[in-house]
């Protein structure tokens, strides 16, 4: 699956935050907040492993082939304040 179809079927706007699940791993849950598109590419921030930071497009990729999203928090604010 693409970025862009992650975020196609996930229904995801700016602020809204996704929970994961690496099903094969047994890990809790990882946390994300997409942040919407700048130069033509999806941007997410996430507290992972070295802190919280904007995920690589390799992390990214890493995140759609695995994780599974168990809920999307979405941000209840309006388009002014959600900032897209």
């Amino acid at each position: 699956m693409t970025l862009t179809q992650f975020i196609r079927l996930n229904n995801l706007k700016a602020a809204d935050a996704v929970e994961l699940v690496c099903p094969q791993a047994g890990f809790p849950k990882h946390y994300a907040v997409y942040l919407g598109t700048r130069n033509g590419f999806p941007e997410f921030i996430a507290n992972i492993s070295d802190g919280i930071q904007i995920l690589t497009r390799e992390k990214l990729s890493e995140f759609v082939k695995r994780y599974q999203v168990t809920n999307v928090e979405r941000f209840n604010g309006n388009c002014k304040i959600r900032g897209k």
